[in-house]
């Protein structure tokens, strides 16, 4: 770690020992990387010396400036600041603790009664890793946040998908969130209604709507409900509506599949005379990211995040013949992931960011990530980019790099080929030369 990187953390820092400490290094000229690490490990890991946004800014920060990329490695598998359950869910205590005026201690009580003492003290003693979607909304209901929020919370906190207007369970959480209704009340309003479960309907036919996508009709009429009758006969008017498939995920999938299966130009840079098999396709959009079997000796927390739900063949294969199962199809679909999303968009589109020397190359680059935000991942109802995400952070770095590509650095180095020398790098092991 580079001393501008570590004096850029420390600016983020509130910690006068940590200040003291650094300002003993430079003037008795004792600065060297292990100094770096032992002062980076100790603000990282102390919640009262540096504020949760602060290691979101500088997560940012290093993603615009870090390009060489034994620096990357270093700073990915030693030093990212990966967002936890632990500073998520204390986060969340303090600001209910504000809402709701009471104390902390109170609001833990509350999460020990409703979600369990053995998994509060996991969460907030950070032995837990990831939150299921189970356990997300227990937190939910018990910090009484209403519907809006716990998608968020699901998001952006958690990295899963939000609340979906067209899976009946998600309407009936979104009603009792927004209610303040408890969690066992909710999950007695699905046991009513767990027939669904049973209808081979998990895709309904998407019927356009006076222009408007089925997805955005449910979620407008859910807002009109107003008691648990109108709640059940909702459920029942609308039980063909029904399907926890994501179908615009799907279909911004394959719109981006086609693309790289048929278009000339994509042909021609992978020197191929003719379209595109499915192994192929797949070894482009994966960029490298190495299968986990085999590898566990390299893995830590942030090393699995970049290499789990990889895009195989087989998995492409069920992905398309989503298209040939009609209502009578099976019952459980494959799911196009948010990293499948990322890796086609980026395979298509990403290239190198269309900044030149007159443009304002940051507002550029903020441009190109809201696109992906606003276009590709929140419609489907996917977290967005997030730079304490370590695939996120790859992807943010990478857009950062190609675009200034004109100022001395590999002009071939394009978004794309950048993830590719980053996670190559990443996941070579210590003997691999």
């Amino acid at each position: 770690m580079s001393l501008c990187v570590l004096l850029s953390l420390l600016s983020f820092s509130h910690s006068a020992d940590s200040m003291g400490y650094l300002h003993q290094i430079l003037t008795k000229g004792m600065y060297d990387e292990s100094h770096a690490f032992m002062i980076q490990k100790s603000i990282m890991k102390t919640n009262d010396n540096i504020c949760v946004p602060a290691l979101t800014d500088f997560a940012q920060e290093q993603a615009q400036c870090m390009d060489d990329i034994n620096e990357i490695k270093c700073f990915l598998r030693d030093d990212f600041p990966i967002r936890t359950v632990k500073e998520e869910l204390e986060k969340e205590i303090e600001l209910r603790a504000a809402t709701l005026e009471t104390t902390r201690d109170e609001i833990i009580r509350n999460l020990r009664k409703k979600c369990g003492a053995v998994n509060v003290n996991n969460w907030l003693s950070g032995k837990a890793k990831a939150l299921t979607k189970e356990s997300a909304l227990k937190i939910a209901f018990a910090l009484q946040m209403n519907a809006k929020e716990t998608s968020w919370f699901l998001m952006q906190s958690c990295w899963l998908d939000g609340l979906y207007m067209r899976d009946y369970k998600d309407i009936i959480y979104r009603y009792c969130l927004d209610e303040k209704l408890e969690y066992k009340q909710a999950e007695a309003l699905i046991e009513q209604h767990i027939y669904l479960d049973n209808v081979p309907n998990p895709d309904p036919v998407e019927n356009d709507v006076l222009g408007e996508r089925l997805t955005e009709v449910l979620a407008r009429n859910v807002k009109q409900i107003s008691s648990v009758d109108e709640l059940n006969k909702f459920i029942l008017k609308n039980k063909f509506n029904f399907g926890s498939f994501r179908r615009l995920a799907y279909e911004k999938f394959i719109e981006l599949y086609n693309t790289i299966k048929y278009y000339d130009e994509i042909r021609e840079t992978s020197r191929t005379d003719g379209d595109l098999t499915d192994e192929e396709i797949c070894k482009l959009v994966t960029m490298s990211i190495p299968s986990l079997k085999g590898k566990q000796s390299i893995i830590n927390t942030v090393l699995k995040k970049i290499a789990e739900d990889p895009l195989p063949r087989t998995t492409l294969a069920e992905i398309k013949g989503v298209g040939k199962q009609e209502l009578k199809g099976s019952k459980s679909l494959t799911e196009v992931k948010r990293k499948h999303l990322l890796l086609m968009w980026l395979y298509v589109k990403a290239g190198t960011p269309d900044c030149n020397e007159y443009s304002d190359r940051y507002t550029e680059l903020e441009e190109c990530i809201n696109i992906i935000n606003d276009t590709l991942l929140e419609p489907c109802g996917m977290p967005l980019l997030d730079p304490r995400n370590p695939f996120d952070w790859i992807i943010m770095n990478a857009l950062y790099y190609a675009c200034c590509t004109g100022d001395g650095k590999d002009e071939d180095d394009d978004t794309v080929e950048r993830i590719i020398r980053v996670i190559e790098q990443l996941f070579r092991r210590g003997d691999e030369k």
